[in-house]
């Protein structure tokens, strides 16, 4: 029998910078797996989605009910962005 590994989808609240805005908050999206001794390791980052913290985590609750595959993450993200 293959191992379970725990995963999911979180919301990472950051303050950014960028020359022409100055200081701003943003909210990125990372892919986790839980390692053996329990703590969350970040496998991939998705940064600066959206300053909306409604709309993120509605995002990442759909994410996990779906349970995304991570290879998938970007082009998702790009999607709901409307990019």
């Amino acid at each position: 029998m293959g191992t379970l590994v725990n995963t999911r989808y979180r919301a990472l609240p950051e303050d950014l910078f960028h020359p022409d805005l100055g200081s701003y908050h943003s909210f990125s999206i990372v892919y986790e797996e839980q390692s053996k001794d329990n703590s969350w390791i970040v496998s991939r980052k998705i940064e600066d989605v959206t300053d909306s913290f409604p709309a993120v985590s509605s995002l990442v609750r759909l994410l996990n009910e779906g349970r995304l595959s991570p290879c998938h993450m970007r082009e998702t993200i790009e999607n709901w962005l409307g990019i």
